[in-house]
């Protein structure tokens, strides 16, 4: 619980830029000789960093680690649950499933909100889509298609999959399926990689695709561009020109949309392209009554590689 004369950081996400927000705040506060008046707490979802960038992998045992312990050395607050809403005229946010015994909820004040919510899979209403597709989105949603494969009876039935989005996750996931149905005895695996734009990997540059189709060619990929997928089933896919694609393993990586929480602070999130990633912190200052209550700013524009801490560092500190 954080007191009333205590200044508070509250990070939303517990991903890469949450989680070198809320640790690049607490190493800025070590090193400050004014401290004491000032705590950080990040909130996420479940007690997990998941490396999502490695959902794609066979092997996804250690592509995740628990986040209480990084987060207990720092000082930092560690609160699991839902953040169902952000009141920025209030300054409080409120956390579902996060609440003392006999609570459903709880709420946070701050002085300074860090909004690292992520994007999440964009799932379009076909039918059977829900039902029968699988995604590598979450961890637990490339775990449940890696039992999905394990667990597939006819090797034969099952030796194709249709990977449907040809962004960076697509590309990834679809090179590395065919050695993935090998290893689990499928002899002559299909991959097939559709998207909805008239060339393969489109998004990624010119320079990448003349990359992406000599690996597809020598891992022996089908790419399948200008395709609308009208209906999804156990057996495979419904184009929208009527032709049918047979898979019994379709995974869907078509597109990304920003976290929800984004609408509640009455901003435009800047769209996520390829590895980059963007953090908003936001704080209260006086503007015209047309306007939200609310100053945006970029604190990190970087790929995955980028040293996050040090304009974190720059930033964050409370005033």
């Amino acid at each position: 619980m954080v007191e009333g004369s205590v200044k508070h950081i509250v990070v939303i996400g517990g991903g890469f830029a949450g989680l070198w927000a809320a640790m690049g705040a607490a190493k800025r506060l070590e090193e400050s000789s004014d401290n004491a008046d000032i705590a950080i707490t990040l909130v996420n979802r479940d007690e997990w960093h998941a490396i999502r960038v490695r959902n794609y992998e066979t092997n996804i045992s250690d592509a995740r680690l628990p986040l209480r312990p990084l987060l207990e050395q720092a000082g930092v607050e560690l609160v699991i649950g839902e953040v169902t809403d952000i009141n920025t005229d209030q300054r409080v946010v409120t956390v579902s499933g996060a609440g003392d015994a006999g609570e459903k909820s709880r709420t946070l004040g701050w002085d300074r909100l860090v909004l690292a919510a992520g994007s999440a899979l964009v799932r379009p209403d076909i039918p059977g889509l829900a039902v029968f597709g699988f995604s590598i989105d979450t961890w637990d949603d490339a775990n449940q298609l890696n039992t999905h494969l394990q667990e597939l009876e006819d090797k034969v039935a099952g030796s194709s999959v249709l990977i449907v989005g040809a962004g960076m996750t697509g590309v990834e996931l679809a090179c590395e399926m065919p050695a993935r149905l090998r290893g689990l005895g499928i002899e002559q695996p299909r991959v097939i990689l559709a998207d909805s734009a008239n060339e393969i990997g489109l998004s990624l540059g010119d320079e990448a695709r003349p990359v992406i189709t000599d690996a597809f060619i020598k891992l022996g990929v089908e790419a399948l561009p200008s395709v609308s997928i009208a209906e999804i089933d156990r057996e495979g896919a419904t184009l929208v020109d009527g032709s049918r694609i047979n898979a019994a393993t379709i995974v869907w990586t078509a597109g990304v949309r920003p976290s929800g929480l984004a609408a509640m602070v009455g901003f435009a999130l800047i769209a996520v392209c390829g590895l980059r990633r963007w953090i908003m912190c936001l704080r209260p200052v006086t503007l015209p009554p047309h306007r939200p209550k609310m100053e945006t700013r970029r604190l990190c524009h970087a790929s995955m590689a980028g040293r996050w801490d040090e304009p974190l560092a720059t930033m964050l500190p409370v005033t």
